[in-house]
């Protein structure tokens, strides 16, 4: 995330750019963007020196051209066209700029992707990032999929899903038969230290075998989940519905990406659990 610190040295590194950017993204204030957008990205080479920037807001910016009413008019329309593929302020995000160094549409391409990986695992309950752009850099950056278009206004609304980006990970009810498979990820995550690592006493811990007592253990209120992705097993979860989930959720920043599709999981079985991974 970007600092108001870093103002002057994203400024530094892409003044040059700023009227190029206007007719992409409209009037553009690096500054402006750090202090106010939800999710202001800067990318660094490994001298700590600016190479990219982007910044992420819960609304449609106009792109440069559009003045007036149409500001207003163009935004309705964006909105709209939005919600009706099912997007709304609580599901998806909105490009306010995106710029990197290089200029070719390969670098592009990629610091896009990277900004777009490192948003959606920072905010885990947006699905989609949208972007309105005039027709005539519509279709600069492949990973943006148009899904709407304004003869009228001259504009494009794309889009880009989280599954285009991050790898799409299957959340099912842990089985004994994956002990084999989940305990080695446990000890790991103990061996880093991870503070959600250790086994509940309830599974006897300090014995072998504790995670396959765990997942044995499971009942109406206590449920053991893996995550899986291309059918390996990559992360495990045991939850409860007797403690709240939503104050852990507000305590721990590091929640995997997973987290949604987890509480989409438990909301079903109608269990209000506690994640603890």
């Amino acid at each position: 995330m970007a600092e108001p610190c870093d103002a002057g040295a994203v400024e530094a590194s892409f003044r040059s750019a700023v009227p190029r950017l206007r007719a992409a993204f409209g009037f553009v204030d690096f500054s402006s963007l750090i202090e106010h957008s939800l999710y202001p990205l800067v990318g660094l080479s490994n001298d700590d020196e600016v190479i990219a920037f982007a910044a992420f807001n819960d609304t449609p910016s106009v792109p440069g051209g559009v003045f007036g009413k149409r500001v207003l008019d163009s935004k309705a329309w964006a909105a709209k066209e939005a919600s009706a593929h099912g997007y709304n302020p609580e599901n998806s995000l909105w490009i306010e700029v995106c710029v990197a160094s290089s200029v070719s549409p390969e670098a592009q391409e990629k610091y896009l992707k990277q900004f777009l990986s490192a948003l959606f695992k920072l905010s885990p309950e947006t699905r989609v990032v949208l972007d309105l752009s005039p027709f005539e850099h519509a279709n600069s950056l492949g990973i943006l999929k148009p899904i709407s278009r304004s003869q009228e206004m001259d504009l494009v609304l794309l889009m880009c899903l989280q599954s285009t980006v991050l790898p799409s990970i299957n959340i099912k009810q842990a089985i004994v038969e994956n002990y084999d498979d989940l305990f080695p990820i446990v000890e790991n995550a103990q061996k880093k230290g991870s503070p959600l690592s250790n086994i509940p006493n309830s599974a006897a811990p300090v014995y072998p075998f504790a995670m396959a007592r765990l997942i044995a253990a499971q009942d109406a209120k206590n449920n053991v989940l893996a995550a899986e992705i291309d059918s390996k097993l990559v992360g495990v979860i045991a939850v409860t519905h007797e403690l709240d989930s939503k104050f852990f959720i507000r305590s721990m920043p590091d929640v995997s990406n997973y987290l949604a599709t987890i509480e989409l999981f438990l909301r079903r079985k109608m269990l209000h659990s506690t994640i603890m991974r």
